[in-house]
């Protein structure tokens, strides 16, 4: 899986370095790291946590302390979780620790706030174990005095998810999967359901692979940070992605309802490769800046756009399924050969 995912981020690299303005709107080199995409561990060395119901016990370590339903990590390393919880799992780490959980057939339904809460960290990463079915679940949000949280796996630093195995994410309050600085989904057979958004990245989102099959009431994918150089945008390089936003394109929306397009991107949006499927209440793929599809298969339905960029629309390879011309808008529109377009399929 790493070399895979090494030979796609040279892609990556070597692509966007031929896209005009791609370069001052990404810092390739601080993309991703290493540790993003290495999904080996060793069970012998991480930190045990068996979830039994209620509670958890731990082999014994100063870095995990339970407390009833809830089970807090303060330091970095590796903890491997198996079992089921009815409560939660926090992160309260330094702020410039690495914490990695091994995810290996956990089920935790959060009564409040995230089932997985990483408060403090320089980086959380969840690794799927090979073979393994996981579920996270919340049910009633977690007010604190200046913010509201209502995600069912929630960071407040990067956020990877990795790993072959599954999971399954059900936002029942608002989002699925929320980071408020960088979320990278690297790998790994991921099904979010969420009330409002499925997957949100403030700072960036990049899907790397796997498979990703979103249903949400509002945005399926999307990215939210519009004034910092260099984020807010949302790359996929490879993968399967499944997105249904806002009850697909025949939905009827309330005037009042929040936005439900299918990806959305607060910067620039790049399609590398990959497939990529969506039905969607408004736009199917939307950015505030510039889009680029260089490589792989689009298949679009949507209540309005197939494809609406305000900056450039570069559509310079893969192919594009869309409903007619009229479905694909930009500020400046840009179509290059080696791009093909279906229309009405």
């Amino acid at each position: 899986m790493v070399r895979k995912i090494i030979v796609i981020l040279l892609t990556l690299a070597l692509t966007l370095g031929g896209v005009a303005g791609a370069e001052s709107a990404f810092n390739l080199d601080a993309l991703y790291k290493n540790r993003d995409v290495d999904d080996n561990y060793s069970a012998q060395s991480a930190v045990a946590i068996t979830l039994t119901g209620d509670t958890a016990t731990s082999e014994s370590s100063s870095r995990v302390h339970i407390e009833g339903n809830t089970v807090t990590i303060t330091g970095k390393g590796d903890y491997l979780l198996t079992g089921e919880l009815q409560g939660q799992v926090v992160i309260d780490a330094d702020e410039e620790d690495k914490v990695r959980l091994i995810l290996d057939g956990v089920q935790i339904t959060s009564p409040e706030g995230p089932a997985i809460y990483a408060a403090m960290a320089d980086k959380l990463i969840l690794t799927l174990a090979p073979e393994s079915e996981n579920s996270l679940a919340d049910t009633k949000a977690l007010v604190l005095k200046e913010d509201t949280i209502a995600a069912a796996l929630y960071a407040e630093d990067d956020l990877t998810i990795n790993g072959t195995g599954k999971l399954r994410v059900e936002g029942r309050v608002k989002n699925g999967i929320q980071s408020k600085s960088d979320l990278i989904l690297a790998d790994g057979d991921l099904t979010i359901e969420a009330v409002n958004d499925g997957v949100k990245g403030r700072n960036s989102v990049l899907i790397l692979d796997g498979t990703v099959s979103v249903t949400s009431g509002g945005d399926g994918i999307v990215s939210t940070r519009e004034k910092k150089e260099g984020k807010g945008y949302i790359v996929i390089a490879d993968g399967a992605i499944d997105v249904t936003s806002g009850g697909g394109e025949s939905a009827k929306l309330d005037k009042d309802a929040s936005s439900a397009k299918g990806i959305k991107a607060a910067t620039d949006l790049t399609v590398l490769g990959g497939t990529v499927q969506v039905d969607a209440a408004e736009d199917a793929v939307h950015a505030d800046g510039n889009i680029t599809v260089l490589g792989g298969k689009l298949r679009l339905q949507s209540g309005d756009e197939g494809i609406q960029a305000k900056g450039l629309l570069r559509l310079s390879g893969g192919e594009i399924h869309v409903a007619d011309k009229t479905d694909l808008k930009g500020g400046a529109y840009q179509l290059d050969e080696g791009a093909e377009i279906v229309y009405g399929e």
